[in-house]
């Protein structure tokens, strides 16, 4: 600890961030194992998600699976890309994958750019600076390299990306809601964001899936000015079995079959594509405002939310411990 106060100055000048408007939220989404029964229908649910939205990473990208075996099979044609040789420049495509899910019109506007980049002939002399003796670097710059490659290496807080079950605050209350005989436990999850005063929205999916529609989809949207604001836009589709439906996955190429039996729920979810269909959408919409380390509660018929914000904050001392 003594050894890294003269060193502070040198991680400002590496301008690592200082998380302050950064907070830590964790959510919990249930439901009710018997949905109330209402005279109300409500039309289906029209999924238009905001274009700002962010989805939350699992904890290591090892985790991360692809959403359908559609994806799966854009990945399998994919692998010449990354597989290529390196004394090849890699193909540019005209599409990118998962484009329908992602940000198409910001990545078509990157891949025009890298058309119009000149490469620099291989014959061409590129100019270059000065040798530098790293001796001479060191001497009287004020900067100590060997915090700046441990800064560098270090594992800075991730926004948006899952913590692990050990930073969990409300374990007690999700175990109380696993052995319950009334509800039923859909998601538990943790994350670290900044919020300014631009609503950000988190993408929420969870419940049961059929096809590409989930139980319970939609967003929160968390912003900070005088006081933290949540604004829930949720909702919650019924599905109806469908009848004389046989469960089938079309068939696949050999290479894609061995592939997809490394994601055996992905497998399970596509045996159920055709099985069932929406019938009903309960929409929640709430916005109010929030005080940090207090649990809220939002209320729906056939689902709750639970939503606590803390603060983070994050120290190079408190990262050397």
């Amino acid at each position: 600890m003594l050894g890294l106060a003269p060193s502070l100055a040198s991680a400002q000048s590496l301008q690592i961030p200082d998380f302050d408007d950064w907070y830590q939220v964790e959510i919990i989404v249930f439901k009710q194992k018997r949905q109330p029964v209402s005279d109300e229908i409500w039309p289906l649910e029209v999924i238009n998600y905001p274009a700002n939205m962010v989805s939350v990473a699992p904890v290591r990208d090892g985790q991360i699976t692809p959403y359908s075996l559609s994806q799966l099979q854009d990945m399998d044609k994919g692998k010449e890309l990354f597989h290529a040789d390196a004394d090849e420049p890699a193909p540019i495509f005209d599409g990118f994958l998962f484009e329908d899910r992602g940000s198409y019109t910001h990545n078509r506007q990157l891949l025009e750019a890298a058309r119009q980049i000149e490469p620099i002939p291989s014959e061409a002399p590129v100019e270059t600076g000065p040798e530098t003796d790293p001796d001479d670097i060191d001497k009287g710059s004020g900067l100590d390299f060997t915090l700046a490659n441990e800064l560098l290496d270090s594992a800075l807080p991730q926004a948006f990306r899952s913590l692990p079950d050990n930073f969990f605050t409300l374990s007690a209350i999700a175990r109380s809601l696993r052995r319950s005989s009334k509800y039923e436990l859909l998601l538990h999850q943790a994350w670290r964001q900044p919020m300014g005063s631009q609503p950000i929205p988190v993408l929420i999916q969870t419940g049961n899936r059929y096809g590409d529609l989930y139980e319970v989809d939609g967003t929160l949207s968390f912003s900070r000015s005088r006081f933290l604001h949540l604004q829930a836009d949720l909702w919650f589709t019924q599905f109806e079995p469908k009848f004389d439906q046989q469960q089938f996955i079309p068939a696949q190429p050999d290479d894609l079959t061995e592939l997809a039996k490394k994601y055996p729920k992905l497998v399970a979810i596509e045996r159920n594509r055709d099985t069932h269909i929406a019938v009903h959408s309960h929409p929640l919409r709430h916005s109010r405002r929030m005080r940090s380390s207090v649990l809220h509660y939002i209320d729906h018929p056939y689902f709750g939310v639970l939503v606590k914000i803390d603060n983070f904050t994050y120290s190079l001392e408190t990262a050397a411990e």
